[in-house]
């Protein structure tokens, strides 16, 4: 129930706000959460899930402004020699806003994003020895971005982006090597 009343109080506020664009974003999140448990080492790639909504406000012609509110997946996963996984998922509630530097041209633009990124855990499942360990409820960092846009329309607009989330604080509160 917190998280349809979270999306609806997001969707309202992305809605009536005045920007220039407005998105919707869709797409995989690999993360990779470095730190031991016991004997686990949790330092493998696991892919899952990441969308969200997106304005871009106070545009220019060689930057702007962008503020999003979305859900992203994210854990760690480890694999034994005997092809045995244990893994583990954080189910986060994600606000960033960036600025981004972008270059105008005929067809494409490329731009580079950089900002603060705040993350509310809503919900974290563990499919190993960690059910015992109490992961933070909030987390904060920054992320770095790389994309393009390609205008289809002077109303639509297709783009790609690659963002890197970076962790300031311990995703973990009891655990020697915390992880980021």
């Amino acid at each position: 129930m917190k998280r349809i009343i979270l999306g609806c109080v997001a969707l309202v506020i992305v809605l009536s706000s005045k920007a220039q664009t407005f998105r919707i974003l869709t797409g995989l999140s690999v993360s990779k959460t470095d730190w031991s448990a016991g004997y686990y080492g949790y330092n493998d790639n696991l892919v899952s899930i990441s969308s969200g909504f997106e304005v871009n406000y106070f545009e220019h012609k060689l930057w702007r402004i962008n503020s999003r509110i979305g859900y992203v997946e994210r854990g760690g996963m480890y694999k034994d020699k005997y092809s045995t996984k244990s893994y583990f998922f954080m189910n986060y509630a994600t606000i960033n806003t960036t600025l981004a530097f972008k270059i105008h041209t005929k067809n494409l633009d490329p731009y580079f994003s950089v900002g603060p990124r705040f993350d509310y855990l809503l919900s974290s499942s563990c499919y190993s020895s960690l059910t015992y360990y109490h992961f933070n409820k909030i987390n904060y960092g920054f992320d770095l971005g790389l994309g393009a846009d390609k205008s289809i329309t002077d109303k639509f607009l297709i783009g790609l982006d690659i963002t890197y989330s970076h962790q300031i604080n311990d995703i973990i509160n009891n655990l020697d090597n915390k992880g980021v």
